[in-house]
């Protein structure tokens, strides 16, 4: 509605551990013209530099928060493998949930991840154009669902597209599908990310 969005069902799980916890979830309309600042984060799945999950979150003026993560929609009861996200086995969704949510739950909760964080260096209205281009693609996925692929449809290669349309200098396809692992020492050399301490 103009430069207001309303987002349903945003999840902000409250984590025990990390196999309990209590769901809950919340409605909330954020105005395009609030947001201050965005920032990406990238949670290494082992010491293979190459292979990262990636998630961006949103600050706006009324110290409301959102997070946008791009992940595959597991099968109840299966783990994550690689081999066979090689091809297409599991759908891909937009996790848009609070920042205590996707981020307490990997720095408190999981064995052996952490999260490195960088401020996007973007103006103002890239982030509005990212933040929308965002819902717009979630809300695709819910009316038409693809499959996950660890080199062609994955969280980074979604990042990268977001990043592309907005950003002044476009992300090789190397960072896409070859390489995503690498992708926040082009952003920082590229003077498109500042690390945050």
């Amino acid at each position: 509605n103009g430069n207001f969005i309303s987002i349903k069902n945003i999840r902000n799980f409250h984590y025990h551990s990390q196999s309990i916890y209590d769901i809950d979830h919340y409605d909330q309309t954020f105005c395009l013209d609030d947001i201050k600042t965005a920032t990406i984060g990238f949670v290494p799945f082992s010491k293979n530099i190459f292979v990262v999950h990636a998630f961006i979150k949103f600050d706006f003026k009324d110290d409301n928060h959102v997070v946008f993560s791009v992940e595959l929609r597991k099968r109840k009861g299966k783990k994550f493998s690689f081999w066979k996200n090689i091809f297409p086995y599991c759908e891909i969704m937009y996790i848009i949930a609070d920042q205590k949510d996707v981020i307490d739950l990997r720095v408190k909760h999981r064995e052996n991840e952490s999260v490195n964080l960088y401020t996007l260096n973007l103006t103002t209205a890239q982030l509005q154009q990212i933040f929308w281009d965002m819902c717009v693609r979630a809300n695709k996925l819910h009316s038409r669902p693809e499959f996950f692929s660890l080199f062609f449809n994955n969280c980074t290669s979604n990042l990268i597209d977001h990043l592309n349309k907005a950003a002044d200098c476009r992300i090789p396809w190397f960072y896409k599908h070859i390489s995503p692992g690498l992708l926040c020492k082009y952003l920082l050399k590229n003077k498109l990310t500042t690390w945050q301490l």
